[in-house]
């Protein structure tokens, strides 16, 4: 079984209603989580309502390293067809 996070790792997305020691809280977009149940965090993963900014994070190093890997291989590409037009152009 994966280990659980801390609640305080996540940041609300929206603002997220709760209830600590019977009083309601409102968390804002962008501020830490208190503790919630595991059930709860679950349910507000699910819909998007928090996120773990760590896995944000990841989520935008591996997208700029997909954007790289892509435009290399269109650089790769467009070389391709630069040396094949040259190829068929008369000497001048």
């Amino acid at each position: 079984m994966a280990t659980k996070k801390p609640t305080a790792a996540y940041v609300a997305m929206v603002v997220v209603t709760c209830y600590v020691d019977g009083v309601r809280t409102d968390v804002q977009p962008g501020e830490p989580l208190p503790e919630l149940p595991e059930h709860d965090v679950v349910q507000l993963l699910r819909m998007k309502a928090i996120a773990d900014p760590a896995d944000a994070a990841k989520a935008d190093k591996k997208a700029a390293a997909d954007a790289a890997a892509a435009n290399a291989e269109f650089q790769d590409a467009r070389k391709a067809v630069a040396a094949a037009d040259a190829s068929t152009q008369a000497a001048a």
